[in-house]
């Protein structure tokens, strides 16, 4: 059993703080002068996201960090049991989104997020009420329109949604219009706006389709190492959570392995898709902070996680002040 408290500050609020802090002046620094870039289908020609000024860019990305992390924390209350240290999830989803500066442009991915995580939260949900099945499906479809490579990850969203409650055909059906409706909406305002429905989705396609597999290339040894520490310590956190999964209240055990097969199909998705790795980040720390906020929380058997984590921030903190200099 490990010491009481002997690594205890790794996880206390005044360190957490700082590192937060740092990580997002560095981010500023960084990218808080750049405007999007990035082809968001909801926005195009309602509202061009690359006329954005470096200024309104930094505010939207930093209020749906804001955001995220507040759902995440009401999250972490109805679904993991994070009474006991309720701030510690959403601050770490922070602190590891801003590991690339990048998130703070507005982006398409930037948006999307929300949208991913409520739909996961829903699907967990759903045998509850048609309603919660039918948000499920709707959210995951919104969020396409923000990100059209987040399509690879619908299949399992919709897997979510039909593994909580008796498959039939009004669950399909209901799903079908669910996901359509987004579709409609949007197609038809660009039909009468814009008269060009049918353009829009060969560009959507076109973009879904761009596949580039990754090519590995870091830019400096410390990248290297936080990349390989952040794997090493989520994966102690998978592996724990599997341990102790037949442990846990049903819906704390069926939110904790929605999340690990989230990150996995992210992590797969990242590799399809590399371009999406810097803005990508707003969305694949989610995970990443519930798996390693499970592990913080409840790993009894030595100091191992604090080491860990402890480790992990300082490695994060040389990345940071690297972007500085």
């Amino acid at each position: 059993m490990a010491k009481p408290g002997k690594y205890n500050f790794s996880t206390s609020p005044l360190l957490l703080a700082v590192v937060l802090i740092v990580s997002y002046f560095a981010a500023f620094r960084v990218y808080g002068n750049a405007a999007s870039s990035d082809w968001i289908p909801a926005l195009i020609s309602f509202v061009d996201a690359e006329s954005f000024t470096p200024r309104i860019s930094l505010l939207l990305s930093s209020f749906l960090l804001i955001l995220n992390a507040l759902s995440l924390y009401i999250i972490g209350l109805r679904l993991l049991g994070t009474a006991k240290s309720k701030f510690l999830l959403p601050v770490l989803y922070l602190i590891f989104a801003l590991v690339s500066p990048k998130v703070l442009i507005f982006s398409g991915s930037s948006a999307a997020a929300l949208f991913v995580l409520w739909s996961l939260f829903f699907s967990i949900s759903a045998r509850q009420s048609d309603l919660n099945f039918f948000i499920s499906g709707f959210l995951i479809s919104v969020a396409t329109l923000f990100e059209p490579q987040l399509t690879f990850i619908v299949p399992l969203l919709l897997a979510f949604s039909f593994n909580s409650r008796a498959p039939g055909a009004r669950s399909a059906v209901l799903m079908l219009f669910a996901i359509a409706i987004p579709w409609i909406f949007l197609l038809s305002l660009r039909y009468i706006f814009f008269q060009d429905a049918i353009l829009f989705a060969q560009l959507f396609a076109e973009e879904l389709l761009g596949v580039s597999f990754f090519r590995f290339s870091l830019e400096s040894v410390a990248d290297f190492a936080l990349m390989i520490f952040f794997t090493i310590i989520t994966l102690s956190a998978v592996a724990f959570i599997i341990a102790q999964r037949s442990s846990y209240k049903i819906l704390k055990s069926v939110a904790c392995t929605r999340f690990i097969i989230l990150l996995f199909f992210l992590v797969v998705m990242l590799f399809i898709y590399p371009h999406t790795r810097g803005t990508l980040s707003s969305l694949i720390a989610m995970p990443v902070a519930a798996v390693i906020n499970e592990y913080m929380l409840n790993y009894s058997k030595s100091n191992k996680h604090q080491i860990q984590f402890l480790i992990l921030l300082i490695l994060i903190f040389v990345v940071v002040i690297s972007d500085l200099l």
